[in-house]
């Protein structure tokens, strides 16, 4: 296992008793939690530059950072969304905003795409990112962008489970195909960040497998749903993992999770536990968590690549690494290779950040007490676990975003700083 030595890590403090755990895997990397650390001083560095400052109004503001611009919603003065060049802060265009749109949602293909509400039904705004104009206005949620589609989900209002889905251009927003719930209780999955499928689940187990461009089923089929999946005021956790559909529900005293072929409706495997408290896709394989620990499954077969001990849940960074929390209350992570479980860098209680490329480059970052109030940054080589220390935020940030070698972080005082960490030293 790899030895990190960033100049500012010392032995591990427990966390305080009573924390809260955190559940939520999708906020272990999307959201930059910088833990405490103790040690001497991080040595100078000129990597870092800072290239911009604007202040913003803390939790009520939020932002997106892409390697053409950063996004921000903001409440200062009047609400507004406004453009920026990433490398000068020099304002593309400014949009007033006043309905009541929370924070600024995904950026794909020169196109913003925002939630707002509208008389208590959820809306989708989206926005060309080149000139601020709005493109469309449509209801529904946006489950997932692909090929210059969006899937929006039209809720019900008596359930979690959907009324109707449309799938519409990116662009003009104009209805490509369209699905209706006919009345019956329905959910809708995909999986990826790009999905090519959308598998519709109806409460009387009548699944279809859809293209997701063009609407055409793929594959249909009538499967049991156990009765755990039909109850009225909790979501179906029905979901699709790789080229799966997962199925979960419970067996008697177990808990079981079916995983059916997204191309033929036909199971694959299924695996079941007592104590079964998360399964899920991390990178190329699936995890389960239950009272044994964490345990790696081959996503085809089913078979069980590793085992880990402890209730840590793990999340995908890059290909084939995941990162899994350790330690009590999850104070720690390790960095592993999601094909063996062999753990490859002891992060200690810093965290790893990664933004708009999921392909990298990746930065660990770690708030420093001497001197005080700094956040340290150092970038993963994610194949090694190697880390090189790029320099120092100061003041120290409370959350970043990452996109190639920009960190956009709110910082100390109320302020979105961008900065420059410099060239890649890991990239392929």
């Amino acid at each position: 296992m790899g030895v990190i030595d960033l100049g500012v890590v010392t032995p591990y403090e427990p966390s305080e008793p009573g924390r809260p755990r955190l559940r939520l895997i999708a906020a272990v990397l999307a959201v930059l939690s910088l833990m405490a650390l103790t040690g001497s001083a991080p040595p100078r560095s000129h990597a870092l530059s800072t290239l911009w400052t604007i202040p913003v109004n803390g939790n009520e503001d939020s932002f997106t950072l892409t390697p053409d611009g950063v996004y921000v919603l903001s409440s200062l003065g009047a609400r507004r969304i406004t453009a920026y060049e990433p490398r000068t802060g020099r304002i593309r265009w400014t949009r007033l905003r006043p309905d009541d749109t929370s924070w600024i949602g995904v950026v794909d293909s020169g196109v913003l795409v925002a939630p707002a509400i509208d008389d208590d039904t959820t809306q989708n705004i989206a926005i060309d990112t080149g000139t601020g104009r709005q493109l469309w206005r449509r209801p529904g949620d946006a489950v997932a962008i692909s090929a210059g589609r969006v899937l929006l989900t039209v809720g019900d209002a008596e359930g979690p489970s959907i009324r109707r889905l449309d799938v519409v251009d990116l662009h003009t927003g104009t209805v490509v195909w369209s699905h209706p719930a006919d009345r019956r209780r329905t959910w809708v999955a995909t999986g990826g960040e790009h999905p090519d499928r959308i598998a519709v689940v109806t409460a009387d187990g009548q699944v279809t497998v859809h293209d997701f461009g063009t609407g055409r089923v793929l594959a249909a089929r009538q499967l049991p749903l156990a009765a755990g999946t039909q109850h009225p005021d909790e979501p179906s956790g029905i979901g699709v993992a790789g080229h799966s559909l997962v199925l979960p529900g419970p067996d008697g005293d177990l808990s079981t999770v079916r995983l059916f072929d997204l191309t033929t409706l036909r199971e694959r495997w299924q695996v079941s536990s007592p104590s079964l408290s998360g399964f899920y896709e991390c990178g190329p394989v699936l995890c389960l968590n239950d009272a044994n620990g964490l345990t790696g499954y081959d996503a085809d077969t089913g078979r069980v690549l590793w085992r880990r001990p402890g209730d840590g849940y793990a999340a995908s960074l890059g290909r084939d690494r995941l990162v899994i929390e350790t330690g009590s209350e999850g104070a720690r992570r390790v960095l592993a290779d999601a094909r063996t479980g062999r753990e490859l860098t002891d992060l200690g209680t810093g965290s790893l950040g990664y933004g708009y490329d999921s392909d990298g480059p990746f930065y660990a970052l770690f708030l420093t007490r001497d001197p005080p109030g700094r956040t340290a940054v150092g970038e993963l080589d994610e194949h090694t676990g190697a880390i090189e220390l790029r320099g120092a935020l100061d003041p120290s940030a409370d959350y970043c975003q990452s996109a190639g070698d920009l960190l956009a972080c709110i910082t100390g005082g109320g302020r979105l700083t961008v900065t420059a960490v410099g060239p890649s030293r890991y990239a392929a």
